[in-house]
């Protein structure tokens, strides 16, 4: 694992670990820490197993560039000792999982698949106009930020990952679609 500085944003999702390729393109198109929480189900409860293919993946991401990954496990049998909120919705608590991972003061809260535009992890950096923006912001009290995301769709639509101007041209031909 490469250092993750403090003062940096740090992408939280979640997913399973059958569903790893569902993080791919959003961790390629973030390029930068991210915090991963994996559910393991039952039938995938062989730790050694489990570990190996993790290892694997996470060896697949730093072969790639992507050093900054962190990952947290939480387990069905976990679930089940938890409350019935918590076995309903497991999801929330591998939400609440990688942010407890997260080791920067500020994260972007995805939900899997989450495409985010290209170059945005650098957009948000603390030299960045949109970066030093956020942190004035957050300086004078305590905030969220929501960041709008686009469906993309129809054939011939155009990669995820899209520049902001990308996307907007996406919009203004028909291919993509703000959803809040």
């Amino acid at each position: 694992l490469e250092p993750i500085a403090r003062e940096d944003v740090v992408l939280c999702t979640h997913t399973s670990v059958d569903r790893l390729d569902l993080l791919e393109p959003m961790l390629e198109a973030w390029g930068g820490p991210a915090s991963v929480a994996i559910f393991v189900t039952e039938a995938t409860s062989e730790t050694e197993v489990v570990l190996s293919k993790l290892r694997g993946w996470l060896a697949e991401l730093h072969a790639r560039g992507l050093g900054q990954v962190v990952v947290s496990m939480a387990s069905a049998r976990g679930a089940a000792e938890g409350t019935r909120y918590d076995r309903l919705y497991p999801a929330n608590v591998l939400r609440q999982l990688a942010l407890d991972a997260a080791v920067a003061d500020l994260v972007l809260l995805a939900e899997p698949a989450f495409v985010p535009s290209a170059g945005f992890h650098n957009a948000v950096g603390m030299q960045e106009p949109l970066g030093i923006a956020l942190r004035s912001v957050l300086a004078a009290g305590p905030s969220a930020f929501l960041v709008t995301s686009f469906l993309l769709f129809g054939e011939g639509a155009p990669a995820p990952g899209l520049t902001a101007s990308e996307l907007h041209r996406s919009v203004d031909e028909g291919s993509a679609v703000a959803i809040d």
